[in-house]
């Protein structure tokens, strides 16, 4: 059961990308190239056609920083540059282990409190 309301989609379409080896910045850029946002579904190459995955919901800002959003867009949890979007997202999917994001969740994101 999900935890949001069904009726309160994500705002942005939703991609699916089923792989096993880290995104790229360049594939993330091309997923993103001629849309505003999108909501990615992060998944194995392997498992059910219906099986769930790692939502990132992403929106462009004019300064080339990409906002991390909650999954029915209403707050933003953070922007940060390309660089570290990727990073976050392999990490996140457990497709690349990376130190500096492993503390970036535990400190800054797990802190939240909104």
């Amino acid at each position: 059961m999900p935890n949001f309301e069904l009726k309160n989609q994500p705002k942005y379409p939703l991609l699916t990308i089923e792989t096993n080896e880290p995104i790229s910045e360049s594939k993330i850029e091309e997923l993103l190239n001629d849309r505003q946002g999108a909501t990615l579904c992060v998944r194995s190459n392997d498992g059910h056609e219906k099986r769930g995955g790692y939502f990132f919901c992403i929106e462009k800002t004019e300064n080339d920083f990409f906002r991390l959003l909650t999954i029915e867009s209403v707050i933003i949890i953070d922007s940060i540059p390309l660089e570290k979007l990727a990073k976050l997202i392999n990490h996140a999917a457990g497709l690349a282990f990376d130190k500096d994001m492993l503390q970036y969740c535990q400190n800054e994101i797990n802190f939240r409190e909104d």
